[in-house]
């Protein structure tokens, strides 16, 4: 509970670090397999919803990593909310 409390501002502006490492999720048995399966899960899912045409396509605009979740959805995509409502 303490460690969430002090990551959560953090986390709002895609800094993630303390409760990888603080929980830690890095090196637990429990935890690898989805640690490693969701990034590939959200590449396909995104990549369909892209293909598909549901969502738009990326605007080619280098975001910074530290931009807030529903706002870097909204600007990649060139400002169509498809992209707010992906992420």
């Amino acid at each position: 509970k303490q460690l969430g409390k002090i990551a959560a501002p953090g986390a709002l502006f895609n800094i993630s670090e303390p409760m990888v490492f603080g929980i830690p999720l890095v090196m637990n048995p429990y935890f690898f397999l989805p640690f490693i399966l969701t990034p590939v899960l959200l590449v396909i899912v995104s990549y369909t919803a892209m293909a598909t045409g549901l969502v738009a396509p990326p605007a080619g605009i280098a975001l910074p990593f530290t931009t807030p979740i529903f706002i870097s959805g909204y600007l990649a995509t060139g400002g169509h909310i498809s992209g707010t409502v992906l992420q």
